[in-house]
């Protein structure tokens, strides 16, 4: 789950990459960082090696990014509208469990849950990601003329309750089956058992044991579809290691991969015939994805992107349900 901690951290990395500041107590006076609360945000960063304070008499005098700091930055500001989305999609499961009876989303407008670094939730925003919740069964709501899906009387569905409790609200760690919160240990359950020979594959796998949370997304499709999500939810884990995919293929990777999880998840009995068009939908991201990666490696770019990514055809090809 992202602290105010964090999103400070991010924030001053992300100020310092885009603008000359060196004299950073405008930047901690506006977000109401003062004294020791300053000095720790400083101080934590530069135990990172990713800032070089000098401290004066009166406090922080100047700061600056170290190499390492700078491409810390860099890849913040590359996957920023990604975060933001995450960020508001946790912010508003985890109101609606204390808010279990309002209207619409006004009042988490008019609070600090609306409030963020990079410029702060519009309704727009708030309703589009009300809508994407609704869509994924995770909150329910009346439906209303003229109102977007999700906005009028929202609830957390018994899915939604599971994100919040089991997940700290992470949509993403939720749909993608990862580990509970609660830090209990687990084995990496994402490894897919598949039909066929896959050379070289990153997603093959042995038979090792594993332990899972009942609630995780695996669970949750019916067994004939498990490999299936098995095989996505893996991908949806190792997505983020792959650093040299620019953001816009990237969102349209994940977004695919949701809706096959989505497809074998939400339903008893999920139809074929939709599984399928997702899963060649995915296969079609992922095959864009391997050809821009491709591209990059004719310009003397080199990058495992490319390998990742046929790993993952291959693997989807193989599944057989």
């Amino acid at each position: 789950m992202t602290t105010d901690f964090d999103e400070h951290r991010n924030a001053l990395l992300i100020r310092l990459h885009e603008s000359d500041l060196q004299d950073i107590n405008s930047f901690l006076a506006e977000r109401g960082l003062r004294d020791e609360k300053a000095v720790d945000l400083v101080k934590d960063l530069e135990q990172d090696g990713l800032v070089k304070p000098l401290f004066g008499s009166g406090g922080i005098a100047t700061c600056r990014l170290t190499g390492r700091g700078e491409q810390q930055a860099q890849r913040l500001v590359k996957e920023r509208p990604a975060r933001r989305l995450s960020v508001l999609r946790q912010r508003m499961l985890l109101w609606l469990e204390g808010h279990r009876d309002i209207l619409d989303w006004t009042s988490f407008l008019h609070s600090d849950q609306a409030r963020y670094a990079d410029g702060d939730f519009t309704w727009d925003d708030i309703a589009h990601e009300a809508t994407y919740l609704s869509n994924k069964r995770l909150i329910k709501a009346l439906a209303g003329d003229q109102r977007p899906d999700g906005t009028l009387k929202p609830r957390l569905t018994s899915a939604g309750r599971d994100c919040v409790l089991d997940h700290d609200g992470d949509v993403r760690s939720y749909l993608a089956g990862g580990p509970a919160s609660d830090g209990a240990p687990t084995t990496n359950y994402f490894a897919p058992v598949i039909h066929g020979a896959v050379s070289n594959s990153q997603f093959a796998s042995g038979n090792a044991q594993v332990t899972q949370n009942q609630q995780n997304t695996i669970a949750r499709a019916p067994e004939q579809y498990q490999e299936l999500a098995r095989i996505v939810a893996q991908l949806l884990e190792q997505l983020p290691e792959q650093r040299d995919v620019d953001e816009e293929n990237r969102q349209d990777v994940e977004t695919a991969a949701l809706d096959v999880l989505a497809e074998v998840t939400e339903s008893e009995d999920p139809q074929r015939g939709k599984v399928r068009r997702a899963t060649k939908a995915l296969s079609g991201m992922l095959l864009h994805l391997g050809q821009a990666a491709a591209a990059g490696a004719a310009a003397g770019t080199q990058s495992g992107v490319q390998d990742w990514a046929q790993d993952a055809i291959n693997a989807l090809s193989n599944v057989i349900f």
